[in-house]
């Protein structure tokens, strides 16, 4: 299933005015929970390919730049 760019724009424009409307701070963004789910995942030992499949990431090699284990 793919999106298309307007359709992720609609949705960073909406994560956007939902943070803001919840007083978080206007740095974060769409991208900014889609890394701190990963980093979720990642601190819970899923593995790599099950943090692929909720994702959707094709390949391992992008997921260092999303999953920052602590």
């Amino acid at each position: 299933m793919g999106h298309s760019l307007r359709d992720l724009s609609y949705m960073g424009h909406e994560a956007k005015r939902m943070i803001r409307l919840a007083g978080l701070r206007d740095e974060l963004s769409l991208t900014s929970f889609r890394h701190g789910g990963l980093t979720e995942m990642g601190d819970a030992d899923l593995a790599d390919a099950q943090m692929r499949a909720i994702s959707r990431h094709k390949s391992a090699r992008i997921l260092p730049t999303y999953v920052k284990r602590t």
